[in-house]
């Protein structure tokens, strides 16, 4: 962590590593087409139905409207196989979005973390600006600051 921290590296940094690795590195090749089985029992099923061993008497509550479960259907064998022939997506393609809180900011406030030792930083450097958690911590970043940028 420490050395990630140091690199002064940010998380948008690696990701734009990762997506130019991504865009210079060959297609994937197409998967293999579903063999059927041959010796296979029956016809093939990814997801099986759930069946209970015993088999439960009904409640009189089970047909109350609010007590009804609303499980949607399991998907069938060829909605899942479409959905796994597709290639997985990158970071950027596969995160949301953060949504309003109706006041016109952000739901959750971002999350700043300490420059030595990565715990949540609480404590601003009046020189660099940057955040520490810590008088110990601070001490600690003030020798490398004065280093850095010869104030």
């Amino acid at each position: 962590m420490r050395r990630i921290l140091t690199s002064q590296k940010t998380f948008a940094n690696h990701l734009d590593d990762f997506e130019a690795l991504q865009t210079a590195a060959p297609p994937a090749p197409a998967p293999a087409a579903d063999v059927e089985m041959a010796d296979a029992e029956g016809p093939s099923r990814i997801l099986t139905p759930y069946t209970p061993a015993d088999a439960v008497a009904p409640h009189p509550g089970d047909a109350d409207p609010l007590l009804a479960s609303r499980v949607p259907p399991l998907p069938s064998d060829a909605e899942l196989a479409a959905l796994m022939a597709h290639p997985p997506l990158a970071y950027s393609q596969a995160r949301a979005a953060w949504g309003d809180d109706g006041a016109g900011g952000s739901r959750y406030p971002v999350r700043v973390f300490c420059e030595v030792c990565g715990y949540w930083g609480r404590v601003g450097c009046l020189k660099c600006g940057a955040r520490v958690c810590a008088l110990e911590c601070l001490n600690l970043h003030q020798e490398g600051c004065v280093t850095r940028y010869g104030l």
